[in-house]
């Protein structure tokens, strides 16, 4: 990461979950210099920056895709194929070109410090 990120600080966001908080993950962290953020349970969906800005979008392009290819197909099962290949447009299309800087930023981890309204 440091070979992208320059000097900045690496920094993981984690669930409550007892598992984030085991000595192998926690070593792993200090091993790599990446600093441990545990959001409180049930804390998620409101400050976890994927489930309130990227899983909702990043779902729907796949449902739509999904359907797309249902439609336009013979009345059959989707390939195994057919669903990678509606994953990997999902994933260029929703993960790899947008700019996920103010989902951090929004939820109080970035750069400047402007918590959505609601959260406060």
């Amino acid at each position: 990461m440091k070979a992208h990120a320059g000097n900045r600080q690496a920094i993981l966001l984690l669930d409550a979950h007892v598992c984030h908080f085991s000595k192998g993950t926690l070593a792993a962290c200090r091993d790599y210099d990446i600093w441990p953020v545990i959001i409180p349970a049930r804390m998620t969906s409101l400050l976890q920056p994927l489930d309130t800005h990227v899983f909702a979008r990043f779902k729907m392009f796949l449902r739509t895709r999904l359907h797309q290819l249902m439609l336009t197909g013979a009345n059959e099962d989707l390939t195994s194929e057919q669903v990678i290949d509606a994953l990997m447009h999902a994933i260029k299309s929703v993960l790899q070109r947008n700019s996920w800087e103010s989902a951090f930023t929004k939820n109080g981890v970035g750069l400047a410090f402007e918590v959505r309204a609601h959260l406060l």
